[in-house]
């Protein structure tokens, strides 16, 4: 949580706001629509094959390491969801969510023996649209969901006595888009998924979805400096994980 940004926390806001506007748009009949909320863990399962490679290069650049930089594959972030029932079971719905993990190291500089530290930061915020089937009254709806995100990759390098306060600044050199690499890259996802409510009527109360999504953009995309060659950095895109939550159901 500490490590949302404003403009994390903001596009957090507009979300809950189109979730809660959708809830009333829909106009679902009683007990047939569930709002969301909850927080995710998992881990990254493509991509960095050559970031490992950087890092080596950092610690083998950096003579005397304190803490040699290791890439992780974790991740963890907010999710909020609405979903509607129909009479014939069938479930649909909008959520929005965020990935992100933060990787650091820390040195000492060998020609200032000043402790330095350097960390990356990996976000994906995505929409997500659903759909599935709902069965034992709503406690186990398997679906899958069309992911629409935007992709971020930051760096920050400070001595260690001014890093919590050092901003973080693009790890590329272009504004990105669709098909592209760049600070603002934009994804397209697909994630299967299964919500077991085991204890609330019609899907409410706590929820465990457990999920895995495939992205169809090569990880290869989004190289270094706005390249696309294959040998560039790749960065994670592929991921699995567990969102735990807690549903309001409408009655």
């Amino acid at each position: 949580m500490r490590h949302l940004t404003k403009k994390s926390t903001r596009a957090l806001t507009v979300a809950v706001v189109l979730l809660l506007a959708a809830l009333l748009a829909a106009r679902p009949a009683r007990a047939q629509s569930v709002l969301s909320v909850g927080y995710q863990v998992g881990r990254f399962s493509s991509g960095l094959r050559n970031l490992d490679a950087w890092s080596l290069e950092l610690n083998r650049a950096a003579k005397s390491v304190e803490d040699p930089m290791h890439w992780t594959n974790t991740l963890q972030g907010l999710a909020f969801r609405a979903s509607f029932y129909k009479g014939n079971g069938f479930v649909f719905g909008i959520g929005f969510n965020n990935r992100h993990a933060i990787i650091e190291s820390r040195y000492t500089n060998a020609a200032s023996k000043a402790d330095t530290r350097t960390a990356f930061r990996v976000r994906q915020n995505e929409l997500n649209i659903e759909g599935g089937y709902a069965w034992l009254n709503g406690r186990l709806r398997p679906g899958a969901s069309i992911d629409f995100g935007v992709y971020n990759f930051d760096r920050r390098d400070a001595p260690a006595a001014d890093f919590s306060g050092s901003e973080w600044h693009p790890f590329h050199n272009n504004d990105g888009g669709l098909f592209s690499s760049g600070k603002r890259a934009l994804t397209v996802g697909l994630t299967a998924f299964v919500d077991v409510a085991p204890f609330g009527k019609r899907g409410g109360g706590p929820t465990l979805r457990p999920y895995c999504q495939w992205s169809p953009l090569t990880a290869s995309m989004f190289g270094r400096y706005g390249t696309r060659d294959e040998d560039s950095y790749e960065y994670f895109l592929s991921n699995f994980g567990l969102a735990v939550s807690w549903a309001f159901a409408f009655d």
